[in-house]
């Protein structure tokens, strides 16, 4: 089984035009990679057999009559009730996560939202999904993950993002799809990958139409 070593989400449509335009994933070609399917389809990544991880925003509920510069970081969104939200398996062929047709679908039964996760900023969007079930090996495999101390590609080597952003070539019908990218503007500090920007992300491929994916912070 191949490694990712990152970890890539999209979300809604206003962000997910930075996650999409890519090829098609071949079948059982990221068993990490699920769609987390609630008021908006996000993508995640398989962390152990009933755990993933996904952005926040993706299982909270913002709550707008709270102005940004008076809110406190809890005061501001709510979390999703479990059943707005489905795992699904990017396992297999020809599953359409809008449809669900063909689909492997999990239930959540617990969420974790980062604590410092500020919905106004998008600072901190981490999330944690506990699934109610277990995944077996035909239905998902965890994310291979580096050590600690282990080497990190550098700027010049190529990556590839998978996900269920939207794309405009089938809108309607979410597949999982792959791009490849490379790390651009990070530096390497004490075995840790840290931006050199504005924080949010640690990889970015240029901007060609929807090209340009936004990682794990």
């Amino acid at each position: 089984m191949r490694c990712l070593l990152e970890i890539t989400f999209s979300s809604a449509r206003k962000i997910e035009k930075r996650s999409v335009g890519g090829r098609k994933a071949e079948k059982d070609e990221f068993p990490w990679t699920v769609a987390v399917s609630g008021p908006i389809v996000c993508s995640g990544a398989l962390i152990s057999d009933h755990h993933v991880l996904t952005s926040a925003h993706c299982a909270i509920k913002r709550i707008y009559g709270v102005p940004c510069e008076e809110a406190t970081l809890v005061s501001s969104y709510e979390k999703l009730p479990f059943e707005d939200i489905v795992v699904i398996s990017g396992m297999g062929e020809g599953c359409s996560v809008d449809t669900k047709d063909g689909c492997k679908v999990f239930n959540v039964k617990d969420m974790f939202i980062h604590p410092k996760h500020n919905p106004c900023t998008g600072d901190y969007d981490i999330a944690l999904l506990e699934l109610s079930s277990s995944m077996n090996s035909q239905q998902g495999l965890p994310i291979c993950m580096p050590k600690e101390d282990e080497d990190i590609p550098t700027s010049r080597n190529r990556m590839t993002s998978s996900g269920f952003g939207y794309n405009p070539e089938h809108p309607g019908e979410r597949y999982l799809e792959a791009l490849n990218l490379t790390m651009e503007g990070i530096e390497r500090t004490r075995a840790r990958i840290i931006t050199k920007s504005r924080g949010k992300s640690i990889c970015t491929v240029r901007l060609y139409w929807y090209g340009l994916v936004k990682c794990i912070d």
